[in-house]
């Protein structure tokens, strides 16, 4: 690169650290804290019906950093324990996305137990809106009791995905955006038992989620558990109270001698094994996710039988 276009370069770059440092020591000196307080709270208020929130403090820390700690939700009914938490948030400028991308980028990184979400959002160059991108990390399900409590019943599992997406300032226009999913260790308490099963033990659920807004694709489902291996397909309609989230599933599942163990061994179980040798029993889940329906397909005569007899 020419002698000149360096100091060019150069020149800009020390002109921008000069502004941040002068634009972060105003704001430091001159930060609005009770005021951000406020505008957070109110906006935290207006996501989940229901829910109020609390917040223990905000501050600003050079260069330029916005620190919020332990971001609390309460239910009506319980104003002692939260319902969710987020231990603490940091946003800062992400200098090195901005000087490649050519506009104006900001990190982010929420701490939720063991759990973490990290990543950047930002101006997309030319375009009328904004791109972000992150990962989330060991994020347990555990953490956020609400979803229990809204589902009516327990729910665990670790999650990890990596997802990215861009938000239009055209008005209506929806977010789009897509994510690799995984949840590992999980468990998840049935509506109705199946066989003997009160519970889905799982290993590993992996799917690609991917839509516009609300409304998501649910595509290569895989599932690894005790109880068998699968693979799912599918719609999700996101709802601000999650239990009414809507979902329309396809799927199969080769079972595991644990899927049918304490079921005794009758011509009825036999023929269904048989037919099972050749392939997936087959499945769909529809409804909210407070009240999803199980079906067996073409089995379901079958399975419903030998849930009779084990009545």
């Amino acid at each position: 690169m020419p002698r000149q276009s360096w100091g060019r370069w150069g020149g800009g770059l020390g002109y921008l650290l000069y502004t941040l440092f002068a634009a972060g020591l105003s704001l430091w000196l001159l930060f609005p804290e009770e005021s951000l307080q406020r505008l957070l709270i109110r906006s935290l208020n207006g996501l989940i019906p229901g829910v109020q929130w609390r917040l223990e403090s905000l501050s600003l820390h050079l260069p330029l950093t916005l620190r919020v700690e332990n971001v609390a939700g309460y239910l009506e009914s319980d104003v002692a324990k939260p319902a969710l938490q987020v231990d603490w948030l940091e946003i800062r400028p992400d200098l090195g996305t901005s000087v490649k991308k050519r506009g104006p980028w900001l990190s982010y990184h929420l701490q939720i137990g063991p759990g973490t979400i990290a990543g950047s959002v930002g101006q997309q160059g030319q375009k009328k809106g904004y791109a972000f991108h992150g990962r989330v990390h060991s994020l347990h399900l555990r953490d956020f009791p609400l979803l229990a409590q809204r589902l009516e019943r327990n729910v665990q599992g670790e999650i990890s995905a990596s997802y990215e997406g861009e938000m239009s300032l055209a008005g209506g226009a929806p977010c789009h955006w897509k994510a690799q999913t995984k949840i590992e260790h999980g468990r998840l308490a049935l509506v109705r038992p199946v066989l003997h099963h009160t519970v889905f033990p799982f290993s590993r659920v992996t799917m690609l989620l991917h839509g516009a807004g609300p409304k998501m694709t649910v595509a290569e489902g895989k599932i690894v558990s005790p109880l068998g291996d699968g693979w799912f397909n599918g719609l999700l309609g996101l709802q601000t109270d999650p239990a009414m989230s809507e979902l329309d599933l396809r799927g199969g599942l080769h079972p595991k001698p644990a899927f049918f163990q304490g079921v005794e061994k009758t011509v009825a179980l036999q023929s269904v094994q048989v037919a099972l040798q050749e392939k997936s029993l087959p499945f769909s889940l529809s409804g909210t996710l407070l009240h999803p329906g199980l079906h067996f397909e073409d089995f379901a005569l079958q399975i419903s039988a030998l849930n009779k007899e084990m009545r």
